[in-house]
């Protein structure tokens, strides 16, 4: 994998960290160093499959009815493609 890619692979899981705890998606791009948020937006969606919001708003939480703290439901990968929580059985 050259440099470039493994850099860029990088600053999107930074951002899928800040998109999780909720910072929007133009703090975002200005903290990872790009050149603007439709660039941002546009390189997200080209390694995830989805926006940064779509991403965000696929993100499900649920709380332990036994300890009552909250846990992120285990996302579907299919292919690399981000699916959220469910399954693409045509990509199966």
């Amino acid at each position: 994998m050259p440099l470039s890619e493994w850099r860029q692979r990088l600053r999107i899981v930074a951002a899928m960290k800040r998109l999780e705890s909720g910072i929007k998606v133009e703090s975002i791009t200005l903290d990872l160093g790009y050149g603007s948020a439709s660039s941002f937006i546009a390189m997200f969606k080209k390694l995830m499959g989805v926006t940064p919001d779509e991403y965000r708003g696929d993100r499900q939480i649920s709380a332990s009815p036994l300890t009552g703290s909250v846990s992120t439901v285990p996302r579907a990968t299919v292919r690399g493609r981000y699916l959220g929580n469910r399954l693409d059985a045509k990509s199966v």
